[in-house]
């Protein structure tokens, strides 16, 4: 039976955990935090890659909705895209992994993990960026990161409902405000964020001036921020320590989303721990998310480069493709000519 450890309790973690419980290993995970469910971040979930549907929905997401000057909406597949609670899902989560015999040792230091890799047959670091294997060892530094922050709040975004909208700022900030309504319209995520390097970082001030600006009415219930990864990791294991979630950088940089790739790398981490096969963990991940990191790579990459008048064009060239834009290079290719297209009609 291998000893498999867990440095990280959030979703890339909890998942790395049940599933090499469910293969047959011991599985201890540390979290630093008091609370499994205490995180309030990205609360869209894709169910995708072999994923269940998560616990704690509120709704299938009809539409991404981008606003820049006029409004372009992408219709989502049908149930597959969820607005949920994310603590409602860690909790579920923790409870399902400590059913499976996960030892969950919470407001609790891993330690160093040259110890752990001593002490375990395989680490799995789940701890986000930057992560603990960056800071101890210097090794997985994330190129490119974001600040994003949000708030928690309640108050009537009715008009909102069922669709994700997001506010592009700039072309020189190159983030988005977002707002993400929950419970029929009473409570939202929102808030914003930015690549570093672009300016100042973001404050909390800059999510109120959009909130006037749209004129929002909302009371804050809670508030956070973290650093989000915009580039992937080449390199996402060191001998027995695998990197999972944004301690791999694993996010659609086209859209800031994580949290399904973070789900799919600690399932994937976790089960290849247990069976003694963590050597293979870059192939399978990669044979699994590949595409859709290297699209939205390439997308996002062109969205550096637009002015910010083209986005009129681009947006709308990305809301007639859909999703397809990200798990196909046929998909990919007609972003591009549906851009190519809008530009020679105008």
């Amino acid at each position: 039976m291998n000893k498999v450890a867990v440095v990280g309790g959030s979703l890339s973690g909890l998942w790395a955990a049940i599933a090499a419980a469910e293969y047959g290993a011991k599985v201890t995970l540390f979290e630093r935090k008091s609370n499994i469910g205490d995180f309030y971040g990205g609360e869209v979930f894709t169910q995708i890659y072999g994923l269940p549907k998560p616990e704690g929905v509120h709704y299938a997401a009809e539409n991404f909705v981008f606003h820049v000057n006029n409004t372009c909406y992408v219709k989502l597949p049908p149930n597959t895209i969820w607005m949920i609670d994310r603590d409602v899902y860690q909790e579920a989560l923790a409870k399902k992994a400590a059913s499976l015999g996960v030892d969950i040792r919470l407001s609790t230091h891993a330690g160093y993990l040259h110890d752990l890799r001593h002490s375990f047959d395989v680490v799995i670091d789940a701890s986000g960026c930057p992560s603990v294997t960056y800071c101890e060892y210097g090794l997985g530094k994330i190129k490119e990161t974001a600040t994003a922050l949000y708030y928690l709040s309640s108050g009537d975004f009715t008009k909102y409902n069922h669709d994700l909208h997001m506010w592009w700022l700039s072309q020189k900030t190159l983030g988005y405000f977002w707002i993400f309504p929950k419970a029929n319209g009473t409570k939202a995520n929102l808030g914003i964020g930015w690549v570093h390097g672009a300016g100042r970082p973001p404050h909390f001030s800059d999510v109120d001036d959009w909130l006037t600006r749209l004129g929002v009415k909302q009371t804050i219930d809670e508030k956070g921020g973290h650093i989000i990864p915009v580039v992937p990791l080449k390199k996402k294991r060191y001998g027995n320590l695998l990197l999972v979630g944004d301690a791999a950088g694993l996010m659609n940089s086209t859209l800031a989303a994580g949290n399904h790739l973070a789900a799919t790398s600690g399932k994937i981490a976790g089960m290849l721990a247990a069976q003694d096969a963590s050597h293979r963990y870059e192939h399978v991940l990669n044979r699994t998310i590949g595409m859709e990191l290297s699209n939205s790579q390439i997308l996002y990459r062109i969205q550096k480069r637009l002015p910010f008048d083209a986005f009129e064009r681009y947006f709308p060239a990305m809301g007639k493709t859909g999703p397809k834009m990200f798990f196909s290079r046929m998909g990919l290719l007609e972003v591009g000519l549906r851009y190519a297209w809008s530009r020679v009609a105008s």
